[in-house]
């Protein structure tokens, strides 16, 4: 009796553990993971962990097709620009110029999502490197490149001497989304202040049309873009990249309407 008490649990796991790998279906309900022992601890860990691949996969796949969606729409243009370049007097033709450039710049969207996309995984699977990183110090850099690529914007700075715990090229990727965001939705002569406490919060505001309240929530999603982005560059991950980093830094970003214009908030721990 005493041993079949002590077996069963164990009888019990290795079942689940059975159904799992039969059915491939990540689910370890019905483990009793109360006790103290070590097969409750057991028990406790691998509904944990099952629990936690059950999410993941979904999100994999939805990540999958909202890529496979995304780039589908380029190459489709890219083919066809090649198809018709590829047709009749060729490069003679009066059009061939047009089609050469639209089809460079398709290639151009290609490669930015692309490589958005492998920061997207980079950011979101690999274990990050901390150290204490002068944020104020990687705000100032991000800004100098800014300015020698989008001189009809103002780029301003008040920016405090910060030290935070954080990947320094990860935290730099994260201040140039930002940034390159607030460029991209800046009027000619617009300003762009980026600002940095000591608290560990960058901000960075811009002078655009702002964000619609029905967009407000999903501005930090993979692959949303609102309706007047649409027209716009870019690849729709560049602040879910950030998003992603603030997480991976247990810190946090959010979105604040202005009367002009919109600030995008990335708070950070700070050193001790």
């Amino acid at each position: 009796m005493l041993a079949g008490r002590v077996l069963r649990p164990i009888g019990r796991l290795t079942e689940v553990v059975e159904h799992v790998t039969a059915t491939r279906t990540l689910t370890a309900g019905g483990l009793d993971g109360s006790g103290r022992d070590e097969v409750a601890r057991l028990a406790r860990s691998f509904t944990t962990m099952t629990g936690a691949l059950n999410e993941s996969v979904p999100a994999q796949r939805r990540l999958v097709a909202d890529a496979s969606h995304e780039l589908r729409t380029p190459l489709t243009s890219l083919i066809t620009n090649l198809e018709l370049l590829g047709e009749g007097r060729g490069t003679a033709d009066p059009q061939a110029p047009a089609l050469v450039h639209e089809a460079r710049a398709q290639a151009g969207e290609l490669r930015v999502l692309v490589n958005d996309l492998v920061e997207l995984v980079r950011y979101g699977d690999v274990q990050i490197h901390i150290e204490d990183v002068r944020l104020d110090l990687v705000a100032e850099r991000v800004l100098a490149r800014a300015r020698a690529r989008a001189p009809h914007v103002r780029l301003l700075a008040e920016l405090a001497e910060c030290l935070v715990c954080a990947d320094p090229d990860a935290v730099e990727r994260a201040a140039a989304n930002l940034v390159d965001n607030a460029i991209k939705w800046s009027p000619p002569g617009g300003e762009v202040l980026v600002r940095m406490d000591t608290n560990g919060t960058l901000s960075v505001a811009d002078q655009g049309v702002g964000i619609a309240p029905k967009d407000l929530p999903f501005v930090f999603d993979r692959f949303y873009r609102a309706e007047a982005a649409r027209s716009l560059p870019g690849s729709g991950l560049g602040l879910a990249i950030v998003r992603q980093i603030a997480e991976a830094h247990d810190g946090t970003v959010r979105a604040e309407p202005l009367r002009l214009g919109v600030r995008l908030v990335l708070s950070l721990p700070v050193a001790t």
